[in-house]
């Protein structure tokens, strides 16, 4: 009689071990397939309210740029010269709000979005080590996003702007 009630203990904690690591396996496998996954959906996103906000701009005003100290309008060419660069950089590698440098740029949408432009360090890949560019963008809604590339550098941008 103790020997059933010992082999039915151990098939009532097998049963659930064999669904943990099923569980955990499962996990291994779908994380390095979902995260790629859900920062180019983020990054579709960002595009979508940087554009929305560029578009808004050409019919309701101008977008207020601050940088050296100084403040002017961006002219509808440099600012779609801005998307086409900010396009091509791509989604780069996500940053938290305790990661974020410094911004040197600092721009002002009409619709109420913000966007910051900084150099950071690249921390993985080929390039680390080199100066990357960073890129905040507040939409109007208040969504947040932050991200670094080191496809080119912040003196390009500075350069444009």
């Amino acid at each position: 009689m103790e020997t059933k009630q010992r082999s039915k203990r151990k098939k009532d904690i097998m049963l659930p071990l064999v669904i943990l690591i099923g569980i955990v396996l499962i996990a291994a496998v779908v994380t390095p397939i979902a995260k790629p996954i859900l920062q180019k959906t983020r990054f579709e996103k960002f595009q979508e309210d940087f554009t929305e906000s560029l578009n808004y701009s050409k019919d309701n005003g101008n977008i207020i740029i601050e940088k050296d100290g100084r403040v002017h309008s961006l002219d509808p060419d440099t600012a779609s010269w801005l998307y086409y660069m900010l396009a091509n950089i791509g989604m780069g590698t996500p940053v938290s709000a305790s990661e974020e440098p410094e911004c040197e740029i600092r721009m002002t949408f009409p619709d109420g979005a913000e966007m910051k432009l900084g150099e950071m360090e690249v921390k993985q890949g080929p390039r680390a080590g080199r100066m990357g560019i960073f890129v905040y963008f507040k939409n109007a809604a208040g969504k947040e996003y932050r991200y670094y590339s080191d496809v080119t550098t912040l003196k390009k941008f500075r350069e444009a702007l």
